[in-house]
């Protein structure tokens, strides 16, 4: 008996120990919990803090100059949105030539926060809200965006409109007054120096080489086109050509003429005819020595017409240039017109382009269908 009393003695004492250490760990987790960082938000008393990439329902912006939103009615929102859940109506404000809204009706339960209306509001009064729990208890996502918004009389908002873009005018005016006063004190400066200093690497110089450089590379690739004898250096000099004429457009303000030029010559025609001479049965054909005869009249003719064009654009009178109109030709507005007004010919000239690719493979493969042999003489 006293042999099996001291064994429960024993275990009861190790159990205690147990329970007093599982006790510690405990209390030593919980105490260091206490002075950690807290990470639990008490919502919905607390509101969570969103990313600037998160997309919810889009909302208007409340400018701080104003106090209100500021859209005007244009409808570059509700044309562009591929959902067509918006909805704008608006009047012309007094004394003003601008509209104002007055209904600006959102359908979220079709809209796919794609963000088109966003980057086609011209006032960037359009944005991504924070929200992330919105909830209804019906099918009716309907909102009107203006709704939270308390204008005054519009009179009193037309004044301040007005101000704020004449205030606006003024400050253009003062910075395009700054930056021609700018050049000027540069170029005084520029004359001043000594003659046989080296120039500076300014913009305007970095520029002014590189549309050297570039005019230099397009007619290399013009004089290579027509001048090799293979066919494929032909295309290569085309290429090299095409290519040195985007960069010129680029250099002279046409970002999205250099992009088409890159796109359709480049990528697509230049492309395409690599393909068919890569595709079609090879010949052989002794290379035949170019005569006088055949050179020099082409010869006379392209300097002829270069002549005619230096003189014309010497002596020729041109109309004035159109002011500039900043953003008018940006992409973001060749895309709304390409999307809107001008779809159908965009759409046909692709199917164009398509259908010569198309017709230059279907070329090459019936003229290998048509010589059969002529592949096996040359294996």
């Amino acid at each position: 008996m006293s042999d099996e009393t001291a064994k429960t003695d024993e275990r009861e004492g190790g159990g205690i120990l147990a329970g007093m250490n599982s006790l510690l760990t405990g209390l030593k987790i919980t105490t260091g919990k206490i002075f950690a960082p807290k990470v639990t938000l008490q919502y919905p008393r607390e509101k969570v803090a969103m990313s600037d990439a998160f997309r919810s329902c889009i909302a208007f912006v409340r400018f701080d100059d104003i106090d209100t939103h500021d859209c005007i009615a244009c409808d570059a929102c509700a044309i562009i949105c591929p959902s067509d859940c918006i909805t704008v109506s608006g009047d012309r404000m007094p004394d003003s030539k601008k509209k104002r809204a007055d209904t600006f009706l959102v359908d979220f339960s079709t809209c796919s926060l794609c963000g088109l209306c966003l980057a086609a509001c011209p006032t960037d009064t359009l944005k991504y809200s924070s929200g992330f729990d919105d909830a209804g208890y019906g099918q009716d996502w309907v909102q009107d965006l203006i709704e939270p918004f308390d204008d005054p009389p519009i009179e009193e908002l037309a004044k301040v409109l007005i101000a704020r873009e004449e205030k606006q005018k003024a400050e253009r005016k003062a910075a395009r007054a700054a930056a021609k006063a700018a050049k000027a004190a540069a170029d005084t400066s520029a004359e001043s120096t000594e003659g046989g200093r080296m120039p500076e690497l300014t913009p305007e110089n970095i520029e002014a080489c590189a549309l050297g450089l570039l005019i230099v590379m397009t007619m290399t690739g013009a004089v290579l086109a027509v001048s090799l004898r293979k066919v494929f250096h032909n295309l290569l000099g085309f290429g090299l050509s095409m290519i040195g004429a985007a960069g010129v457009t680029l250099i002279l303000g046409s970002e999205f003429v250099a992009l088409m030029q890159l796109l359709i010559f480049v990528g697509g025609i230049t492309i395409a005819m690599v393909f068919a001479v890569m595709m079609s049965t090879p010949r052989e054909q002794a290379e035949e020595p170019r005569s006088a005869a055949a050179v020099l009249p082409a010869l006379v003719i392209g300097l002829g017409f270069t002549g005619l064009l230096c003189r014309t654009m010497l002596n020729g009178t041109f109309p004035k240039a159109v002011p500039y109109v900043a953003d008018a030709w940006s992409v973001k507005n060749l895309g709304l017109l390409l999307l809107t007004d001008f779809e159908l010919p965009f759409e046909a000239i692709s199917i164009l382009l398509l259908g010569a690719i198309i017709g230059a493979v279907v070329i090459a493969r019936r003229t290998r269908e048509a010589d059969p042999g002529e592949g096996a003489e040359h294996g």
